[in-house]
């Protein structure tokens, strides 16, 4: 006589015909309440084409969402020029983005930013800026697994005809204007707007003030403060990153000292399955 193993079968219901319209279909013995999490997050923010939306894409598929650690917020009214960078191996911090950074940190350094606990203390000796914990157990989390990113971006407004206009960033820099007309002589002070084509930016709020109407666009740089520093389960960086030869090369001693020069295990596994996909021979 045959012999029958009861297997699970999970039925479909709403919430997976909702997933199915925002192509996300339901893990192996996910519980609904994951499942409706991960659709929520799809309908908030949607994936596209960028690579910021790749970089989150993974840990929505996988079920595995992303937390955030900490909120950084300015508290000094000096502070126009804020920037903070998370790239393949590295952290940094700059109060002022034009000058060395004021906090770097190396990801895997066991002495030196191995763990969220290392970052957090670095930004929290920093009197200029307020750092909000999100996460309580952020101490037994590694740095690692930070999401690459960048505060400095770039965004593009249209200007209302008006002879103020409040861009939809703080903390702008490197603005340029498609009316040289207008904006022609940048003023440190408000009050100094006094004769056509004078015009004053208010950096850390991104308003816009000129002595005759305003119109067309303007194209300007920004630091996204108050910002969130992402912790991923799943981590996504690009092979060309700046310090990704922290993470995939040995040393060697050089002329000018021990440099990042030979593939270790980890950066022979990337290329390897990078040469599978792309054998970069001639004619291929």
């Amino acid at each position: 006589m045959a012999t029958y193993v009861p297997k699970t079968i999970l039925l479909p219901n709403g919430l997976d015909e909702m997933g199915l319209k925002r192509s996300i279909t339901r893990l192996p013995e996910e519980r609904l309440g994951s499942f409706k999490r991960r659709i929520l997050l799809e309908h908030r923010d949607p994936q596209d084409n960028s690579f910021m939306q790749f970089k989150k894409s993974p840990c929505r598929q996988l079920g595995e969402l992303e937390k955030a650690v900490c909120r950084v917020n300015i508290i000094d009214s000096d502070i126009t020029n804020p920037r903070l960078l998370v790239t393949s191996s590295k952290f940094y911090f700059w109060l002022d983005a034009t000058t060395d950074p004021d906090i770097e940190l190396e990801l895997t350094n066991r002495d030196n930013g191995y763990f969220l606990e290392d970052i957090i203390d670095a930004l929290n000796a920093l009197t200029e800026i307020d750092v909000e914990i999100l996460d309580s157990n952020y101490q037994y989390r590694k740095s690692l697994q930070l999401r690459v990113d960048d505060s400095s971006k770039s965004a593009t407004d249209l200007l209302l005809e008006s002879y103020e206009n409040r861009l939809t960033y703080g903390y702008v820099s490197d603005y340029k204007f498609s009316d040289p007309l207008v904006f022609m002589t940048e003023k440190a002070n408000p009050e100094d707007v006094t004769v056509s084509g004078d015009f004053y930016v208010d950096d850390i709020n991104g308003v816009v003030l000129s002595y005759d109407l305003q119109h067309g666009y303007a194209t300007y740089t920004y630091s996204d403060f108050p910002y969130l520093l992402w912790w991923q389960p799943v981590r996504v960086f690009e092979l060309n990153d700046p310090d990704v030869d922290f993470l995939i090369k040995d040393t060697l001693q050089a002329d000018s000292g021990e440099e990042h020069r030979l593939l270790n295990s980890l950066g022979t596994r990337y290329v390897n399955e990078l040469l599978l996909q792309h054998p970069l021979e001639w004619g291929d």
